[in-house]
């Protein structure tokens, strides 16, 4: 390939073009693509080349993901909603770093419509355009349907909540089934600023396994983590300790700051 540049730019002009054309009707072979770079240092690159992060500069994208979506009230409190305070919020752990909630997209993952559509409904229209709700349990793997218990003690305090642990309630719905790590491959880039609060209630353990088989963890810049060992009755001692010896390092060596790392006892 250098011969042939050289002998191109010995070259007249006019000629030269017309020997270029004739070489890339030939078929030459395409140039490499540039490298994507991959939060972490050390994962794969999820999902192959993206177009988005080759770019120059790279076009970057702003993700909210709230896993355990509930009524909408975190999200609410990460929109900055004039309507919502954070003294209302179940959730007491506001985002610390800095950023403009209108450069974000926010999807909401939650389970259980019934219960909490018509909240997240009027959220949407509340911020049309810009928050989307995907309905469905958030599983290790997707495709599938997962049995969701009803919290019935927390409703009479006034708030709601469900897990895969038949803890206070024999109610239950079956429920289909999200894979965020695979979602979180599909739909986000390497260069991408992302912000994930995961609070499901038991299933962070299973998800964040897969996560770290797969690479994904490095897909997240900021996370708010929500931890339920106690819901595994005789495996309290393990997970925790699980919490501390594979999760945080994983979370650490991909460079995710872990604004909220809060483990239920």
């Amino acid at each position: 390939m250098r011969e042939v540049l050289d002998v191109m730019l010995s070259l007249p002009a006019r000629v030269a073009a017309l020997l270029l054309l004739l070489l890339l009707l030939l078929g030459l072979p395409n140039p490499p693509s540039p490298p994507v770079h991959v939060r972490g240092g050390g994962g794969p690159a999820v999902g192959g080349f993206c177009a988005r992060c080759a770019a120059s500069p790279p076009r970057v994208e702003h993700l909210y993901l709230d896993l355990g979506a509930n009524r909408g009230n975190t999200i609410q409190l990460f929109l900055l909603d004039p309507a919502f305070t954070l003294a209302a919020a179940n959730n007491k752990d506001d985002f610390k770093f800095s950023y403009n909630p209108s450069d974000f997209r926010v999807v909401g993952v939650e389970a259980m419509r019934s219960t909490h559509g018509a909240a997240l409904e009027a959220l949407q229209r509340r911020f049309p355009g810009q928050v989307e709700i995907i309905w469905a349990a958030v599983g290790a793997g997707g495709g599938g349907m997962l049995r969701i218990y009803r919290d019935e003690g927390a409703a009479a305090e006034g708030e709601w909540g469900a897990g895969i642990q038949p803890r206070f309630s024999s109610k239950y719905e079956d429920v289909p089934t999200l894979d965020a790590s695979s979602w979180l491959a599909n739909n986000t880039c390497a260069c991408d600023f992302v912000v994930v609060k995961c609070n499901i209630e038991g299933s962070e353990f299973a998800l964040l396994d897969r996560m770290i088989s797969e690479g994904t963890l490095c897909l997240m810049d900021v996370a708010h983590m929500y931890f339920h060992p106690q819901f595994f009755q005789g495996r309290e001692r393990e997970l925790t300790a699980r919490i501390e010896e594979v999760y945080k390092p994983a979370f650490a060596a991909c460079g995710v700051n872990a604004e909220v790392w809060s483990v239920h006892r």
